[in-house]
């Protein structure tokens, strides 16, 4: 029996694109040999796999799904801002491991990506924008995703992405463990721009892990680090901190320092001009008192039926989305919401709660309900960029709790910037 390998989230991410692949053969295996094999089994396999080139980027000529995935590619294009569609690699991936992935939705195979959590919490904003993209093939082949089968799809287009836009992998360690460098990681992660990868991680890792691919470390403690260009700062981060901060990031990370301009910077003020576009004042509440997750996403969903924002078939699909698995994060803010298809009129539905309500496996206290229209889904991007800062962490998010009054709530959520 093997064990699990430390490594870093963006070198796993590689290797797990020969999952599918993977998990078929060990599918068959349990079935032929009669034996129990374990993640750690798979991982290795996974491994490799990729070392030895062996993935799903065959070749093949799926005409059925073609064009789906030509238009999955295409939104993800429009979404990201970044031409996808000359990506072979991309598409063959795609094309092989989409109709497997509609067989076994239509027929209830579950199938599960260990590193899941690892992708909704590291990649949270990808995670959501890959589901709104993937929500056309909902409705095309009449399937209902899961979390699972949404992650394993992002994981094409991570690798697809960075290897198109060059992100940069940059971690964080801190002395004081864990919640530590989660603090730090939620400070700087801010200002950094959104194509790179920050991951955090623990000194013991760091010396055990492959650190090839690492190109910066942003720490509270100094030590050896083997070359890779070293950031020192306290564990709340001072301005000073985010000074250096910017001058390593500028000298060891960009070719050409005015690339690194001041709209990736902390900003005095938050600005959402995205979102200001879709949030009105009928749908900004405060001191709203449930008992339920349910009874909560029924009074959402009433309210925009009422005002003829969505279709009949918009609640059958929040709650089919909330069953798939949790919407929620841990600052404490829920996220459901539902296809595309269903909405007549994009719109930004918050609801800040009188007491936190159980929400799957963690207390919300703050919902926001994102239901963008089919002609408004370039724009998700921007509505989730903007929306993590407010969401993303705990502190911002007690912040926004403490504003009792809905039409000073909205003001946040109106500003457009210059």
């Amino acid at each position: 029996h093997l064990t699990v390998e430390e490594e870093f989230l963006f070198n796993s991410i590689r290797y797990m694109e020969t999952y599918i692949v993977a998990n078929g053969l060990i599918e068959e295996l349990k079935a032929k040999l009669n034996l129990p094999f374990y993640d750690a089994d798979k991982e290795y396999l996974c491994r490799q796999l990729f070392a030895h080139r062996v993935t799903n980027n065959l070749k093949t000529s799926n005409e059925e799904y073609a064009m789906s995935v030509h238009k999955l590619i295409e939104r993800m294009s429009e979404i990201e801002k970044i031409d996808l569609t000359q990506n072979d690699r991309l598409y063959q991936s795609l094309l092989y491991h989409v109709p497997a992935m509609v067989l076994r939705l239509k027929k209830g195979i579950k199938i599960q990506n260990p590193l899941l959590e690892n992708i909704k919490s590291q990649y949270s904003e990808l995670f959501s924008i890959v589901w709104y993209a993937m929500s056309i093939l909902e409705e095309e082949f009449d399937v209902t995703l899961t979390d699972d089968e949404v992650s394993l799809i992002l994981i094409h287009f991570q690798i697809a992405i960075e290897d198109q836009s060059k992100a940069n992998n940059i971690i964080i360690i801190c002395q004081y463990g864990i919640s530590s460098a989660q603090l730090i990681y939620n400070k700087v992660r801010r200002f950094l721009p959104a194509k790179d990868n920050v991951e955090i991680s623990t000194l013991d890792k760091f010396h055990l892990a492959e650190i090839g691919e690492v190109d910066l470390i942003i720490s509270s403690l100094s030590f050896d680090a083997g070359g890779i260009p070293l950031v020192r700062v306290s564990p709340l981060v001072s301005k000073t901190d985010y000074m250096n901060i910017m001058e390593a990031y500028t000298k060891y990370l960009i070719e050409e320092p005015s690339r690194f301009i001041q709209n990736e910077l902390i900003p005095k003020a938050v600005k959402v001009p995205t979102i200001s576009k879709f949030v009105q004042s009928s749908l900004v509440k405060t001191g709203v008192q449930v008992e339920s997750k349910e009874e909560c996403l029924d009074l959402m969903i009433s309210e925009l039926e009422a005002n003829s924002l969505v279709t009949e078939e918009f609640r059958a699909s929040i709650f089919s989305r909330e069953k798939m698995g949790n919407t929620n994060l841990e600052s404490g803010v829920a996220l459901p919401h539902a296809n595309p298809s269903m909405v007549i009129e994009s719109n930004i539905f918050i609801v800040a709660l009188k007491n936190a309500i159980n929400w799957g496996d963690r207390k919300v206290k703050l919902v926001i309900m994102v239901s963008l229209a089919e002609e408004d889904v370039s724009e998700i991007r921007g509505v989730y960029e903007e929306l993590y800062q407010f969401i993303g962490q705990k502190e911002m998010v007690d912040r926004l709790l403490q504003v009792h009054d809905s039409e000073k709530l909205l003001r946040i959520f109106q500003q457009k910037g210059e």
